[in-house]
Order: C-alpha cells, then sequence, then structure tokens
C-alpha cells in the first residue's frame, strides 16, 4: 500500500514536471511569434519622420536660404517679386508709378530680403497614399511691408489732396518739390522697419518618384510669407 503511493506520487510530479515545461515552451514560443510580425505585413510609415519628410524638408530649407543669397537667380527672383507688388500697390492706389511720385521701390525689396529670417518647423511625407503629397510649414520673422507702405499712403493720399491733385487719376505731373515731399514720407514710413511674424505651409507632389515643389505653390506661400496682400 505504502509502495502504491511513494509510486503515485512519483507519477504526480513528473506530470507536474512535464506540464510546467509544456507551459514553458507553449508561452515561448507564442510570445516570440507575436512579437515579430511576418514580413509581408503592411507597417505605415510615420509622416513625421520619414526620408521623404526630409527629403521635403530639405527642398524647401534650400530655396529659402537661396532667397538671401545674393547673386543668386532665388535672390533676383524675391526682389523682383517684391518690386512688382510695390509697383502695382502704387499704381492702383495713385494712378501714378513709383517714378511718378519720386519714390524707389527696389530698395524696400533688397531690405526686406535681408530682414528675412525662417525656421522650418516640420514636415510631413505621406508617400503611402494614391496621390504622394508633404507639407512643410515655415515660420519666419520678415519685414511689415505692408503695414509701413499702409502709413505711407495714408500720408502721400492726404498730401495730394491737400494740393489739390486726384490719387484717382494721373491729372497732372508734380513738381520736383511735390516729389520730395512724397518720398519723405516714403522714407519716414519705411525707415521704422518694423517687423512681424509669417506662418505659412508649403505643398509637394511626387513627380516619376521624386519630391517636387510646385512653381504656383510657392508663389502663393511667397506672398504670405511677405505678408504681401493680393
Amino acid at each position: 500500500m505504502k509502495r502504491l503511493t511513494i509510486q503515485s506520487l512519483l507519477i504526480f510530479m513528473l506530470m507536474l514536471i512535464a506540464f510546467k515545461a509544456g507551459s514553458i515552451i507553449y508561452e515561448s514560443f507564442f510570445s516570440s511569434t507575436s512579437a515579430e510580425p511576418p514580413s509581408d505585413e503592411y507597417v505605415p510609415t510615420d509622416p513625421l519622420h520619414s526620408e521623404d519628410a526630409e527629403i521635403c524638408r530639405t527642398l524647401v530649407e534650400d530655396r529659402l536660404s537661396d532667397i538671401t543669397t545674393p547673386d543668386s537667380p532665388q535672390h533676383s527672383d524675391a526682389v523682383q517679386r517684391i518690386t512688382s507688388w510695390m509697383e502695382k500697390s502704387v499704381l492702383d492706389d495713385f494712378s501714378r508709378t513709383p517714378e511718378e511720385l519720386g519714390i524707389d521701390v527696389q530698395p524696400i525689396a533688397e531690405l526686406a530680403i535681408g530682414a528675412f529670417s525662417f525656421d522650418i518647423s516640420s514636415a510631413s511625407a505621406f508617400s503611402d497614399s494614391d496621390n504622394p503629397y508633404a507639407t512643410v510649414r515655415i515660420d519666419a520673422q520678415v519685414l511689415g511691408i505692408y503695414e509701413m507702405y499702409f502709413d505711407f499712403e495714408n500720408e502721400a493720399k492726404r498730401y495730394l489732396r491737400d494740393i489739390g491733385l486726384s490719387v484717382y487719376t494721373n491729372d497732372g505731373a508734380l513738381s520736383n518739390e511735390q516729389k520730395a515731399q512724397l518720398r519723405s514720407f516714403y522714407d519716414k514710413a519705411f525707415s521704422s522697419k518694423k517687423t512681424d511674424m509669417a506662418f505659412v505651409t508649403i505643398k509637394l507632389a511626387k513627380e516619376d518618384g521624386s519630391w517636387v515643389l510646385d512653381e504656383n505653390e510657392f508663389s502663393d506661400g511667397f506672398h504670405q510669407l511677405f505678408l504681401l496682400p493680393g
């Protein structure tokens, strides 16, 4: 009877050991297989931390850096964009060209570019979608051209009305003295060198496997960056 009890106890202990060993093998197998997904399983790309996002960040960063590089094509293009905006604004508001008012707008463009500084705050690329695209956010400190121009516009229009000239039609050439007075308003307004912050998001597209910066998109973004309305 005692021998039977000892045999039963030994059998029970062996079964218990076998059960424990089986449990360990089972847990080890399933934990290892669940920790490593199959190689063909789809894993989405993080849009903020991908190689594509860095490529797009660099594209925009290089383009903006070139704007502030003297003698570069991008610098000349930026000067032309700002100068054209100033010329159009003067003609629309005074029915006269800057030259007819006695002012020179190009130095303001150079001043604006010299005051321009920027930071790329984020870049995201969604290359896994049917229509791949990327967005790059720019935070910039810029010269408050429009605000300063508005100060000049108010002073100049008041002066022209006081001397009996219209701002709606070109009703006569200005004398050198009148031009000098307008130029003093202009110099005073832009000597303040007011600055402001601009926040712009530029969108990029993928064409033939390469990320590209659309020129129309950049043109709109440029005017927003330099706070040039219209």
